[in-house]
């Protein structure tokens, strides 16, 4: 079943206001959430537009999902020339955080920013912050190679 975007907001916000809380030690929210389908908001669409041609989608990680397959798709893609996108979902307040990167041929890199409701719960709408990545490294955390943008 796919949901709209007020649909999932209806959802995730008394989720994350009210039972964060109560059950983030349990994990129910996270693994409630990470059912959902963002696709289609205002990241989705920033990445789809800012992404070249024929890019990989290195995936899409849920909060709280394994980053390692994504990870390991991007450095692959950075390192081999080709351009790719990532998308990291993270732990928001009172919304549905997330970052991004979208890489290009040349080695060039983007990172966006999303919060679905950065006034904390007045619905103002949307916001997605672009910048450019100074200098993409890779680095290796943990024993995980991963892309920093600095």
């Amino acid at each position: 079943m796919q949901l709209s975007k007020q649909e999932k907001l209806l959802f995730l916000v008394p989720c994350c206001v009210l039972g964060l809380p109560l059950f983030a030690h349990t994990g129910l929210v996270e693994k409630a959430i990470s059912h959902l389908d963002f696709r289609g908001d205002g990241l989705d669409k920033a990445i789809r537009q800012a992404a070249e041609s024929g890019a990989k989608d290195c995936g899409h990680v849920p909060m709280g999902g394994s980053r390692t397959a994504a990870d390991a798709c991007t450095v692959a893609a950075l390192k081999g020339n080709v351009p790719f996108y990532t998308r990291y979902d993270t732990e928001g307040t009172d919304s549905l955080c997330a970052e991004a990167l979208v890489g290009t041929a040349d080695g060039r890199v983007r990172r966006f920013t999303y919060d679905s409701d950065p006034s904390g719960g007045s619905h103002s709408g949307e916001r997605v912050d672009e910048s450019a990545c100074a200098k993409a490294t890779i680095v290796v955390s943990a024993g995980v190679r991963h892309i920093e943008c600095r």
